[in-house]
């Protein structure tokens, strides 16, 4: 496989083909740099049966006109593992990088009565009140990374005019249902996402129920009320992590009815899986992903290594077999790239879709 180049906007169109790299699920990890070997002396032993998964997060990721990521950029949420990853952020070949939480990354939530330090000393207490000053360190380190083009998202609808002259139109959600004793939680059904109908993409940190969702123990993980609102607003991409052994992309196809009563609003309802197709994933059902300690066969290597030596997966939804229909369908991406094990073996998904021409400057958001 060969990612293209990054499209160049044409001046006649009034929309602008843009590429999106999107990542989820960092956990402090950075690309690996090419001065440590690359990919082939990294999977070259001696035959197929000692062939290990390869390490897909690798420097340089490709150039892009945005970057989003879907969460988890830490293990504990503390200051100085925010610190690494904004500075890999910063450093990405992007002019815009957006961010948000995910459930890892205690110190940005403010109102977490969990201490976000639990590094196993006796010190640490799990009633403790969140550490405001770690709060403020993390926010003041995400504000010193904007000189760079990061820009860290709360929950809402945000509007941003990219260095290509097009506008995107994101909806972004850091919140996950309950499971444990993390960050931006919630019960079951407790929380409502407002995706409006008129975003490009809705970006969260945790799936929808019934896609991309499924755990290593085969149990669905995803929420029922995020995919209800997804449903309603049909965006063309909606990219999240979260579920780590649950990394791929799916090109859904949304039945044509106009409308379902609220209450019969699932996957196995409103999708039309007969014309849906599955574009990634690592392995079939059900659902081993392989990880660096397990083995593959010949044909898994050479598919994994095309994909690593390429720094990601390629979609293109502008132009081609997989031309996104609005309205009709939906790109529902998960980007983690730790796998079950929390290694950073899994790809980057680098996607080129059409977006509307600006037409006045709104480079900060809205």
């Amino acid at each position: 496989m060969t990612i293209p180049p990054k499209p160049s906007p044409s001046p006649d169109s009034p929309t602008i083909k843009t590429r999106i790299l999107i990542i989820s699920d960092t956990h402090t990890s950075v690309p690996k740099p090419e001065s440590e070997g690359d990919t082939e002396d990294e999977l070259s032993k001696p035959g197929a049966s000692s062939i290990t998964h390869p390490t897909g997060f690798r420097a340089p990721l490709p150039e892009a006109d945005a970057v989003l990521h879907c969460g988890d950029l830490s293990k504990r949420g503390r200051p100085e593992e925010m610190r690494k990853t904004f500075d890999m952020l910063r450093g990405l070949r992007a002019p815009l990088k957006l961010v948000i939480a995910g459930n890892h990354d205690l110190a940005f939530d403010d109102t977490n009565d969990i201490h976000d330090d639990t590094d196993g000393s006796d010190d640490d207490d799990a009633t403790k009140p969140n550490n405001k000053p770690k709060y403020k360190e993390v926010m003041q380190i995400a504000k010193e990374a904007e000189v760079d083009g990061v820009r860290y998202l709360t929950e809402g609808t945000y509007s941003f005019d990219l260095a290509n002259g097009s506008r995107l139109r994101i909806y972004a959600s850091q919140y996950t249902p309950q499971y444990g004793y993390w960050a931006f939680q919630y019960q079951g059904g407790e929380h409502t996402f407002d995706i409006p109908s008129d975003v490009d993409i809705a970006m969260t940190h945790g799936p929808p129920l019934g896609i991309l969702d499924r755990t290593s123990h085969g149990d669905r993980a995803g929420c029922g009320t995020l995919f209800k609102s997804l449903y309603r607003a049909k965006p063309k991409i909606h990219c999240f992590g979260h579920i780590h052994e649950a990394w791929g992309a799916e090109l859904v196809q949304w039945k044509p009815e106009p409308s379902s009563p609220e209450s019969v609003i699932s996957s196995t309802t409103v999708l039309d899986k007969e014309n849906s197709q599955t574009l990634y994933t690592l392995t079939p059902p059900p659902f081993s992903i392989p990880t660096n300690n397990t083995l593959l066969d010949m044909e898994e290597h050479e598919r994994l290594l095309e994909w690593s030596k390429a720094r990601g997966c390629y979609i293109d939804l502008a132009d081609g077999e997989n031309k996104i229909r609005q309205g009709e369908q939906t790109l529902f991406v998960n980007a983690s790239i730790m796998s079950v094990r929390y290694r950073p073996t899994q790809m980057p998904l680098i996607i080129d879709m059409d977006l509307p021409r600006a037409a006045e400057p709104n480079l900060q958001g809205s």
